[in-house]
């Protein structure tokens, strides 16, 4: 496997737990203290778990576009110019 692929399925591992966690707590909070019906709570989680889950894929895209990029420039010789005329 890839490194990319490794990442990946870290990742919906573990913004699944997060997301599981945060929606299953706010559930309870929206039924119960503010009264929501079970359409309303829906709604709601359903925003919420896209918002964790893009921001979460987002953040870790742009982890994997820099390590894409040193990954290149450690394979790229360097040429190390020495004395007068290089």
């Amino acid at each position: 496997m890839s490194v990319e692929s490794d990442i990946g399925r870290v990742t919906r591992d573990v913004l699944g737990a997060i997301t599981d966690s945060v929606v299953a707590n706010l559930s309870v909070i929206l039924k119960n203290e503010m009264n929501l019906n079970d359409d309303q709570v829906l709604r709601a989680t359903s925003i919420v778990k896209t918002t964790i889950e893009n921001t979460g894929f987002n953040g870790v895209n742009q982890y994997v576009s820099i390590f894409k990029e040193i990954s290149k420039a450690a394979e790229t010789p360097v040429k190390v110019k020495t004395g007068l005329f290089g």
